[in-house]
C-alpha cells in the first residue's frame, strides 16, 4: 500500500498483533546533512505531559518498553498493547541538522512493517517542501477505543522546537540531553501559530477536494477566527435543527441546507474531528449522522431518507433535545459549541431556564439562532437570566439565512463564544 498525505487507517487493518515497526530512510542531494528521528507520546489534551515518552537517540525506550528506538538507526518498534492509558497519541518526527532543509531530500520513505512484512509506505521527496527543517511524518492515535495511523507529512520551518511547542513542550538543547526532565516543559497557553497555519492549509485543501462550493465560506470563517484571536480554539461543534411543522417551508426552499453549508466550515476549523454533530427535534428528537465534507451536499434530502421522513412530530419540545444533548456532552473533554436553530414559538420557559442553569456547570455553550420566526420567549431574555455559574448562552435572530452576509453571520455566531471560553476556563468548567 502506498500511503498519501492525510490518509487515516485503522491499525488492525494493517498489522496482526498491534505491534508495529516503523522505518525511515532519506537520501540527500547535498553532503554532510544529518537526519534525526524521534517520537513522543501525548495525552488526551494533546500535551507532551510525560517526557519519559520522548524517544530519541539519548533515550531509546519508554518505561514499559512500549516504544523502542534502535541505536543509531531510524527504526522504531511500538507495541500498542503496552501503551499506558494516559498516552493517546504517538507523534513520529524527522529533523534535518545543519544547513540543510527537507527540500534537500533526494528521495526517502517511511515504511510500516508487520514483523518482516511491509504493509505500507509513504514516499518523501524534497520537491514537496521548501524551507522546512522538520516534518511530522505520522501520528498513531487512539479514538473511541480504536488505534489508527494518520499520515501527516507536514513540515515546520522552525525545526523540532516548533513541533514540540505545538504539543506544549520546548526544544531540547544539546547541553540538556542528559537530563530530559529539565529540558521539556508543558506550555498550556501556546499551541503555536504554525499548527494553525498547517490546519488552515489542510482544511482548505480538503474543502477544495471534497466540497469546493464551501471554499469561500471556509476562508471567511478563518478571517473571523483570526480577527477574534480564536485561531487556537478547539471545540466539539453541534447543530440542533428545528424540524417542527412551522419550519416546513424553510426546508423545502433550501434555506436550512444553505445554513448547514455555512455552519460546516465552523466545525472544520474548530472541531477535533472536523464533523458537525447533528440533532433534529420537533415533538420528539433524532440524533442524525454527523455532517462532514463527504455528505454535506444535499445532506437534508438524503440523511435518514430525507428530512420529510424523520417522523419526529409536528410541535416543538426544546427541553427534550436539550436534555439529551446535556447527557451526551456533560463530561466532554473539549468545550462544546452548540448552534441551536429555531423559528420560535417557544413556551417551555421554566424547563429551558432550568436546563440552562444546570448546563452552566458543564463545558457547553448554547448559541441560539432564530430563523424566520417569532415568539422566541426566554431566548430573548438570556442576558438577564440569573442562577448560572457563567453566562453560557447567546441569541440572535434573522429573517432568513439569505438576509445576512456571510461575514455578518460568522461575526454574530462567534460574538460571545470566546468570552464564555475565558470565563468557563477561569471557573474550572473547561479542564486545561
Amino acid at each position: 500500500m502506498e500511503f498519501i498525505k492525510g490518509q487515516k487507517t485503522k491499525l488492525e487493518q494493517l498489522v496482526s498483533n498491534m505491534k508495529i515497526t516503523i522505518k525511515s530512510d532519506m537520501n540527500f542531494i547535498k553532503d554532510n546533512i544529518d537526519l534525526d528521528m524521534c517520537c513522543f507520546g501525548v495525552d488526551k489534551d494533546e500535551k507532551l505531559s510525560d517526557d519519559r515518552y520522548f524517544i530519541f537517540y539519548n533515550q531509546l525506550t519508554s518505561p514499559e518498553e512500549s516504544i523502542k528506538k534502535f541505536q543509531d538507526r531510524n527504526i522504531f518498534e511500538i507495541d500498542i498493547k503496552l501503551i499506558p492509558p494516559t498516552i493517546k497519541k504517538i507523534v513520529l518526527c524527522a529533523t534535518i541538522d545543519g544547513q540543510g532543509t527537507v527540500k534537500d531530500v533526494k528521495n526517502g520513505s517511511l515504511r510500516l512493517m508487520d514483523g518482516e512484512r511491509e504493509v505500507g509506505q509513504l514516499k518523501i521527496e524534497g520537491k514537496d517542501y521548501t524551507s522546512e527543517k522538520s516534518i511530522i511524518l505520522a501520528e498513531i492515535y487512539e479514538r473511541d477505543g480504536i488505534w489508527r495511523l494518520g499520515i501527516v507529512a507536514s513540515g515546520f520551518n522552525g525545526g523540532l522546537g516548533d513541533i514540540l511547542r505545538n504539543y506544549g513542550g520546548e526544544e531540547i538543547e544539546e547541553s540538556e540531553l542528559t537530563n530530559l526532565d529539565e529540558s521539556v516543559h508543558t506550555k498550556q497557553e501556546d499551541l503555536g501559530k504554525n499548527i494553525y497555519l498547517e490546519k488552515k492549509d489542510r482544511v482548505q485543501k480538503l474543502v477544495l477536494e471534497k466540497a469546493p462550493h464551501l471554499i469561500d465560506l471556509t476562508k471567511k470563517v478563518t478571517i473571523t477566527l483570526e480577527k477574534k484571536h480564536m485561531e487556537q480554539t478547539t471545540a466539539s461543534v453541534v447543530v440542533i435543527l428545528d424540524n417542527s411543522g412551522s419550519m416546513d417551508w424553510q426546508y423545502r426552499n433550501g434555506d436550512i441546507q444553505r445554513t448547514m453549508d455555512k455552519l460546516l466550515p465552523v466545525a472544520l476549523m474548530f472541531d477535533d474531528n472536523g464533523e458537525l454533530d447533528t440533532w433534529a427535534f420537533a415533538s420528539k428528537t433524532k440524533h442524525l449522522s454527523p455532517i462532514t465534507l463527504d455528505n454535506i451536499k444535499n445532506y437534508l434530502n438524503e440523511e435518514s431518507k430525507g428530512w420529510k421522513k424523520w417522523h419526529i412530530g409536528w410541535g416543538n419540545d426544546e427541553p427534550k433535545v436539550m436534555s439529551e444533548l446535556i447527557n451526551q456532552y456533560m463530561y466532554n473533554h473539549l468545550p462544546v459549541y452548540v448552534i441551536f436553530l429555531s423559528d420560535g414559538g417557544i413556551y417551555e420557559t421554566r424547563k429551558i431556564k432550568k436546563l440552562l442553569i444546570e448546563s452552566s456547570n458543564y463545558p457547553i455553550f448554547w448559541q441560539f439562532m432564530g430563523v424566520g420566526g417569532s415568539n422566541y420567549g426566554i431566548l430573548e431574555e438570556l442576558d438577564e437570566m440569573e442562577g448560572r455559574i457563567v453566562d453560557n448562552a447567546n441569541f440572535f435572530s434573522i429573517d432568513n439565512i439569505n438576509s445576512l452576509s456571510d461575514e455578518a453571520l460568522y461575526e454574530k455566531l462567534l460574538n460571545e463564544f470566546p468570552i464564555w471560553l475565558k470565563e468557563a476556563s477561569s471557573k474550572g468548567i473547561i479542564k486545561k
